[in-house]
């Protein structure tokens, strides 16, 4: 895990930021010694960075769902 940030530019041009949340990174999974992945598929935890990677995926959608509330 580590942190991540997000920027959303409202309609109105006025742009949000988010930040303090933590997450993972494809670039940083890639990155990973095959012993490291091995234990993460051994403990189960490598679906759960495959879940929380596709969620990172529908943040377009939040953003704009959000975006119309404003």
């Amino acid at each position: 895990m580590e942190p991540l940030q997000a920027e959303v530019v409202k309609l109105t041009g006025e742009k949000v930021l988010l930040a303090d949340f933590q997450g993972v990174t494809r670039q940083r999974l890639h990155t990973l010694p095959a012993d490291s992945l091995q234990e993460l598929l051994r403990k189960d935890e490598l679906e759960l960075i495959y879940l929380h990677l596709q969620s990172l995926k529908n943040f377009n959608s939040v953003r704009d769902r959000f975006l119309e509330e404003m």
